[in-house]
Formats: C-alpha cells, structure tokens, sequence
C-alpha cells in the first residue's frame, strides 16, 4: 500500500486499470483500503467538478470500480453484505453523474434489481408487521430490519435515476420504512 499511497487519486485507479493488483495472501483490510484510496476520491470529484473530469474520463473510473468489485467478489475478498452495499452506493454515484454504463451491471436500474431480489414483499410485509415494536425484538431481528432499512435508503436514492417507473412506484412505497425502522 506505501506505493500507492504518495500517488493521486487518478495514479492510483491508472495502477488498477493498468493490471495493478495486491499481493495474492493480502488481507481483506488491505483491500478495504485500496478501496478507501479510490473510490470517496472518485465520489468527491463526481459531486464537486473538482478536477473537471471528462466524460471519457468518469466512464473510465467509474467502470474501473465496477472492474474492482466484480475482482472483489469473484476472489472472494469481501463480505457479500459489504461489497452489495458498495455496488449500491456505485449505482448512486454512476446515476448521480448522469453517466450511462451499459452492460456493465453497475447501472441504477441492475442495483435496484439486486435490492428487490433482497426486499421480497414477504420481507416487506414482515418489516412493516414488526416495525412498531422492533426495540423488544432480539438483537438479530433488530439487525435483520436494521438492514431492511440501509437497503431502503439506498433505493429511494436511486428511484429519480431508474428507468421503469413501475419500479420508480414500488420504491415509493418501501420508503415510509425508513421512518419507522431501527
């Protein structure tokens, strides 16, 4: 990691998209941080301008990302959770720039399949049943809503930016969730 770490943002995704890799045997902590080096960089300059990138430019990263996660997860080196979470958050950033990433699988419209894969209206119904007592559940209950919620969140960030508004309204009506979830 010292390499990378005198290097900008913009070195660094160059490093990866240029066949730059970890040590095989390196700990997960270690790619956590490789991602902590790229992507909040690649988000701050997407939401700021700052350095004007150009649409070339943002494609580049911004796939590079999906590159690194499909890495990711293809080797085994992130928990499912924690990498859905960072697809999710991808999806966000790539719906957010108004760039298009075809066949990518990193689009707002493939993330928000991933979510409703997850929120099955069994899922939603059993939300919304134990919502108003949830601080008497266990704390693995409490958990499995807590995540319900994260999942919500991110899903209503990504409703302006999907394409079926049949899906758009579904979004809709998951989001009184947030409010009433731990």
């Amino acid at each position: 990691m010292e390499p990378l770490a005198g290097l900008s943002w913009q070195e660094r995704f160059e490093w990866w998209i240029g066949g730059g890799r970890l040590p095989d045997g390196t700990h997960p902590r270690g790619w956590n941080s490789l991602l902590g080096m790229l992507v909040p960089s690649l988000a701050s300059a997407l939401r700021s301008g700052e350095p004007a990138l150009s649409t070339a430019e943002k494609e580049r990263y911004l796939r590079a990302v999906g590159d690194l996660y499909s890495y990711l997860e293809d080797h085994d080196l992130i928990e499912a959770d924690d990498l859905l979470n960072r697809r999710l958050q991808l999806a966000l950033m790539i719906g957010e720039s108004g760039i298009s990433l075809p066949g990518s699988g990193c689009e707002p419209d493939d993330a928000i399949q991933r979510v409703i894969a997850i929120l099955t209206p069994e899922r939603i119904d059993e939300s919304v049943r134990l919502s108003p007592g949830w601080k008497t559940l266990s704390t693995p209950e409490i958990a499995r809503l807590h995540r319900v919620r994260q999942l919500v969140r991110v899903a209503v960030g990504l409703r302006d930016h999907l394409s079926d508004p049949e899906v758009s309204a579904l979004v809709s009506r998951w989001e009184p969730l947030d409010q009433v979830l731990p």
